[in-house]
């Protein structure tokens, strides 16, 4: 990637990202920190600031449109693996901006402000859990799809035996039948 700057795009839940110029969607990597959802192609890599945030929230429209395909946020989101997701980042943006408020003329946040952000912290703890229970969801369908796998194989391998022992049968039978 060397050179190339960040691009940040700013969303709200009707948003429609385009990420063509990124490629196809088949190659990107999605992150999340904090609120913000973080996508990086071999071509590139963009910040949707509150795009985790949005996609998270029931109803949503945000979609984020690719060169091969257009993906809805909530989609991406549930595809995140929990490793990529760096909810740090919202603690210090609010050290970050409590410092810059001391440091500036010293007025404090109004009561509205404070709601926004503990409803942007709320929802992030929401979507968090989200993808809690869906990596526990995936893991219990991957547990499942392997105990069939398994059963399947020990129903094949007694029907062989089965057939085995048919064959034993019928080749004893001919014999007998050849010696008398």
């Amino acid at each position: 990637m060397g050179n190339k700057s960040i691009q940040k795009f700013f969303a709200d839940q009707n948003s429609v990202i385009d990420l063509s110029s990124l490629g196809n969607a088949k190659g990107a990597k999605v992150s999340l920190s904090g609120p913000d959802m973080n996508i990086t192609t071999p071509h590139g890599s963009v910040i949707i600031v509150n795009g985790a945030l949005y996609s998270s929230i029931k109803g949503n429209n945000l979609a984020v449109k690719f060169k091969d395909k257009t993906i809805t946020g909530a989609k991406i989101l549930g595809s995140v693996d929990l490793k990529d997701i760096q909810l740090e980042r919202i603690d210090s943006s609010l050290v970050d901006s409590a410092q810059v408020e001391k440091k500036g003329n010293g007025k404090r946040r109004n009561k509205k402000e404070e709601e926004e952000l503990k409803k942007q912290l709320d929802d992030a703890e929401n979507a968090k859990k989200e993808a809690d229970k869906a990596k526990e969801e995936a893991e219990k369908a991957k547990e499942a799809a392997e105990k069939a796998l398994n059963e399947a194989f020990e129903v094949q391998n007694s029907s062989k035996q089965i057939e085995e022992m048919l064959q034993n049968f019928l080749a004893d039978n001919v014999a007998k039948d050849n010696l008398a």
